[in-house]
């Protein structure tokens, strides 16, 4: 090949394999991105409906101890006389609500939270066992557990909560907000005192 024709060549980063190779990492940059963007969305989506689905069990849990809680009192109550008899239905109901939320904590509920209700069931099985006998010291003393393990489940649930309030606040808050509440001390996420911590004051049983 003579000097004219190399000069005349065109030099290799002008050369056709150059934009194929420009195309190909284009598209594979492009595809990663997009897999990237994808996948996070789809981690956001995911931890979204997460929180929900244990949000709505833990706010079942609430309701269900609260108000078998209640009622239990009101039976004991009228087991000694004190006040007319609870409706069957009602006590069903309590029931009903309680083994659902029972039946479902191997699925919803944190380690802490399972052990707490189970040892609510065993409270309530002998908050029965006490009615059923109608004697006035072993009843105070059943329902007296049967509040403790409340507040128990209570305390799990808000520890579930400060836990996740924790996590998301890592991922959400700004960093220099985390920096000056680590600077001062201070927790830069909302941490709600237990419940067996407030003052309980519970309605009057109707």
């Amino acid at each position: 090949m003579n000097a004219a024709a190399m000069t005349d060549a065109a030099p290799w980063w002008n050369g056709p394999w150059v934009a194929v190779l420009g195309t190909l990492l284009g598209a594979i940059v492009g595809s990663f991105l997009t897999s990237a963007r994808d996948r996070r969305r789809w981690g956001r989506e995911f931890l979204a409906g997460q929180i929900d689905r244990h949000t709505s069990y833990a706010a079942d849990v609430c309701s269900a101890v609260d108000f078998l809680e209640l009622v239990y009192v009101q039976v004991g109550d009228a087991a000694l006389g004190k006040r007319v008899e609870v409706k069957a239905e009602r006590i069903d109901d309590v029931d009903a609500a309680w083994r659902d939320v029972l039946t479902r904590r191997y699925v919803y509920a944190s380690a802490e939270l399972q052990a707490a209700l189970v040892k609510f069931d065993v409270a309530r099985a002998a908050a029965v066992d006490a009615i059923a006998r109608r004697d006035p010291a072993p009843l105070a003393l059943s329902q007296q557990r049967l509040t403790a393990a409340r507040l128990g489940v209570l305390d799990a649930i808000q520890k579930t909560v400060n836990a996740t309030n924790k996590a998301l606040g890592w991922d959400l808050l700004p960093w220099r907000r985390r920096a000056w509440a680590g600077l001062w001390r201070r927790p830069w996420y909302p941490v709600a005192r237990m419940p067996s911590e407030l003052p309980q004051e519970r309605p009057a049983a109707n």
